[in-house]
């Protein structure tokens, strides 16, 4: 075994404090390690309200492959609806609808977007417990729009995850604030702040689409199961989507 030096005595800490942490949590001798890991209908099988359909192999080996290939080409991730058109309102383009902004906060203005579950272990046993989000997220609270104007987006950014589907009223803003479903990057979220309730077996979230586009956009997760300042005990897991155009998708197992 080939023991690393460490010069930084920031990460030694941070290691033995991992160690503590999972003695802490050790349960009948056996010490678990952190583990994350992200589940997305990555094999395109399910529709999306579905989501997961074990009959449908989701979580299953098939899906597992897909997820994890690094064949961007024949496995390019999740479909996910690029959500530029007009659904309901003819005034109001579908990533402007639903959204309580502008006075957009109606239900089932939007189609169900997709799901992504995050299962983490240990969680709900510290108070420091947090998830930090990289992603092309475009904010939904920087949206502009003047009247009898367009809809404009604050960036060429692709993505929203939200603590809600789409066709519920969505506050724009961070989850951290009261009220607020957008999962903003770089931003480190409590699991109650992300939905979790004690004893779910995952967190459940929804991920959106504002453009259109051919590029697989990846979304990683990292979880701190005893905070940011403790790095050492740090777990990261990835997935991919694909915004395409909601037509494009029939037949595709999509909604």
């Amino acid at each position: 075994m080939k023991i690393q030096k460490y010069k930084s005595a920031a990460i030694v800490a941070s290691l033995i404090g991992c160690l503590l942490l999972a003695t802490d949590h050790a349960f009948n001798g056996i010490t678990p390690s952190p583990s994350l890991h992200l589940h997305i209908d990555a094999d395109n099988t399910t529709q999306t309200t579905s989501y997961p359909d074990t009959a449908s192999g989701d979580l299953g080996a098939g899906e597992m492959t897909a997820q994890n290939s690094t064949d961007i080409y024949n496995h390019p991730g999740a479909y996910v609806y690029a959500n530029n058109d007009y659904i309901v309102d003819q005034n109001v383009v579908g990533y402007a609808a639903g959204i309580d902004k502008f006075g957009n906060g109606i239900i089932g203005a939007c189609k169900n977007f997709k799901r992504l579950l995050i299962a983490a272990s240990p969680i709900g046993q510290s108070a420091n417990e947090r998830f930090v989000f990289q992603y092309s997220a475009s904010d939904p609270d920087l949206m502009t729009h003047t009247s009898n104007g367009p809809y404009v987006l604050p960036d060429n950014n692709g993505l929203r995850i939200w603590t809600k589907d789409g066709d519920e009223v969505r506050d724009p803003r961070s989850a951290h604030l009261s009220g607020g479903r957008f999962i903003a990057p770089n931003h480190a979220y409590s699991p109650t702040e992300l939905g979790w309730t004690s004893g779910s077996s995952y967190i459940r979230l929804y991920v959106e689409a504002v453009v259109e586009t051919l590029a697989s956009y990846p979304i990683s997760v990292t979880f701190y199961p005893d905070g940011t300042s403790n790095p050492g005990c740090a777990v990261t897991d990835q997935v991919r989507v694909m915004p395409v155009y909601l037509n494009r998708l029939k037949g595709s197992g999509e909604e």
